[in-house]
């Protein structure tokens, strides 16, 4: 495992911390990340027993399939963060997540094949999508997005079988 080359961790509550990044978390249950750190690493969270997280106004980045695979049920977004990364939630077990007004790109599969039932998402400013955003959601049968999305990338809504009500914006 690597730093980035400071070589100084820290290990507490299963998490692996360097500087102000979240780089491991091999723990289960509930968990709120540390005030202080501003960045999940990739794959931080990946196939791991979480059940509940917190992400503190601290965190301002979060990595590639920073919870893929994992058990992730809720999660509560405070940080200022602008980037939903490609596969962050993909195969989670999360049924509804409230996304910061600030996010303006979510990244290709990042809530793909998860249990999700409804989203809604009104960004402050523009905010376009990736690719498979929602691909295999079965569960998904309401959207809402704002006509602050500009973009929506191929099959977003691909394999979700049951949406029946969606309200999409006006893409150029």
């Amino acid at each position: 495992m690597t730093d980035g080359g400071s070589g100084d961790y820290t290990i507490s509550n299963n998490a692996v911390i360097s500087g102000n990044t979240l780089l491991l978390f091999t723990g289960s249950g509930n968990y709120t990340v540390p005030a202080g750190v501003t960045r999940i690493g990739r794959n931080a969270f990946a196939y791991s027993q979480i059940k509940e997280l917190t992400i503190p106004a601290s965190v301002t980045e979060i990595g590639e399939g920073a919870f893929a695979n994992s058990t992730l049920n809720k999660v509560t977004i405070l940080g200022n963060i602008s980037t939903i990364p490609e596969y962050a939630f993909y195969k989670t077990q999360l049924t509804s997540v409230a996304l910061p007004t600030g996010v303006t790109y979510v990244g290709d599969y990042a809530f793909a094949e998860t249990p999700l039932s409804s989203f809604s998402f009104a960004p402050a400013n523009k905010a376009e999508f990736g690719n498979s955003v929602f691909e295999n959601c079965k569960e998904l049968a309401q959207i809402a997005l704002d006509s602050n999305i500009t973009k929506m990338g191929s099959k977003t809504f691909a394999g979700c079988v049951t949406l029946q009500t969606a309200t999409l914006p006006a893409l150029e």
